[in-house]
């Protein structure tokens, strides 16, 4: 009697053939189509969630983009620092209102500069913070998906040569294979650094939790089986081991981005600027005492333009982002979605609280520029006036009569 093998991609196989003058038995007709069915069945389900994993290149691409806002930004993500760190266009003229700032004095003056002027690098240091949060978590979706990639090749290899040693009745022992998706949560920062952005940004004083711990030490699995039962039960519960570590990275990823964005919408402050309007009705009690227009003519003309115009192209480069790439079978990892609900709400919140910076940036910079026309304003009647006064003191004849009791 002969059994015929599936082929090489596992269809077909199970048809029995009788030789000599034997005569099979009924109940063999279909005997090993059933039991090669059950076992594609099982293969089926061991292997058929991992067939379509998500592509480690295209999250890649969604890295760099939050790369980019992340050196866009920046700056230091520190919420004490009154400026901040890096060669972007905001940080450099941040630091030049900051210097032409020194062109105001008084008490309005004072009072700008400390709510406002003095707050820009803060805020956007912050708003930096948030594209670390945003960025590291993707990029431990990156490489937590190419790491799982190559462990299931590895496993399909290794199993495939354990099912032909077994067909060919030799001794395929036991093997096992490093799980290396275990500790991704915690890479995910060091990933997303290694692209060119700072590692070293400071974000506790904003609130904020990057995922970060000492590596995490190799994990293996092994597999065992001189059977085809053995060999395919061994498979199916490294499988689910190696389902269980994926599942583990992306719940520490949730919760940490939940985490981060609950502690970002109870410290709006650290994101946010006052644009409360100047406070001129005293001008001549204090209020503003000495203003360089030149200078801040520069703060209010080109200076704030040049941030507000810098956060109007991040917010959208912002959006262009995508977790959706990191979408995979329902069976896997947390499920279909992943990280998707919690990592797009730290998205549209970073996205939002750009826009909120870029339109506060340019009303500030109406304000500056309104009082300091009606500083100038002020002080050009002031002058008027004391050139009348100087004039109508000049136009007097000097009579000694004048001077007297008579005059």
């Amino acid at each position: 009697m002969y059994v015929t093998r599936p082929a090489g991609d596992g269809s077909g196989g199970g048809d029995v053939r009788m030789t000599g003058y034997g005569v099979m038995p009924p109940e063999f007709k279909n005997m090993f189509h059933e039991r090669f069915d059950a076992i594609r069945s099982r293969v089926d389900e061991a292997f058929g969630p991992w067939l379509t994993l998500p592509d480690p290149a295209a999250i890649g691409r969604n890295v760099e983009v939050c790369r980019q806002v992340t050196r866009r930004l920046s700056g230091a993500a520190s919420a004490t620092a009154a400026g901040q760190t890096g060669a972007g266009v905001i940080a450099s003229n941040v630091a030049l209102i900051m210097e032409s700032s020194d062109a105001m004095a008084g008490k309005a003056a004072a009072a700008y500069k400390a709510t406002f002027l003095a707050r820009i690098g803060p805020a956007v240091g912050g708003l930096q913070g948030i594209s670390l949060v945003q960025g590291a978590a993707i990029a431990a979706e990156q490489g937590l998906w190419d790491s799982a990639r190559e462990v299931v090749v590895e496993i399909v290899e290794k199993a495939t040569r354990q099912m032909e040693a077994i067909y060919a009745g030799g001794a395929p022992g036991s093997w096992n294979v490093a799980l290396t998706v275990a500790g991704w949560a915690v890479k995910g920062v060091q990933a997303f650094a290694s692209g060119g952005v700072s590692g070293a940004l400071e974000v506790a004083g904003l609130g904020l939790e990057i995922l970060n711990g000492a590596e995490v030490g190799e994990v293996r699995q092994d597999f065992v089986g001189s059977e085809v039962e053995t060999a395919l039960a061994s498979i199916e519960s490294g499988l689910a081991a190696l389902n269980d570590k994926i599942r583990g990275e992306e719940e520490a990823l949730r919760k940490n981005l939940a985490s981060n964005l609950s502690n970002i919408r109870n410290d709006r402050s650290s994101y946010d600027l006052v644009t409360d309007p100047i406070a001129l009705e005293e001008i001549d009690d204090g209020g503003v005492m000495r203003m360089d227009y030149a200078l801040v003519r520069d703060i209010y003309e080109t200076y704030m333009p040049n941030i507000a115009g810098e956060l109007t192209e991040i917010a959208p480069l912002n959006m262009t982002a995508l977790i959706s790439d990191a979408n995979r079978d329902a069976a896997l990892g947390v499920g279909g979605d992943g990280i998707l609900p919690e990592w797009y709400a730290i998205n549209i919140t970073l996205c939002q609280l750009l826009d909120e910076m870029q339109r506060d940036v340019v009303n500030s910079a109406h304000n500056l520029e309104y009082a300091a026309r009606d500083i100038q304003q002020h002080d050009d009647d002031s002058a008027q006036a004391l050139r009348r006064i100087v004039e109508q003191m000049d136009s007097i004849v000097d009579d000694p009569f004048r001077r007297t009791v008579w005059g």
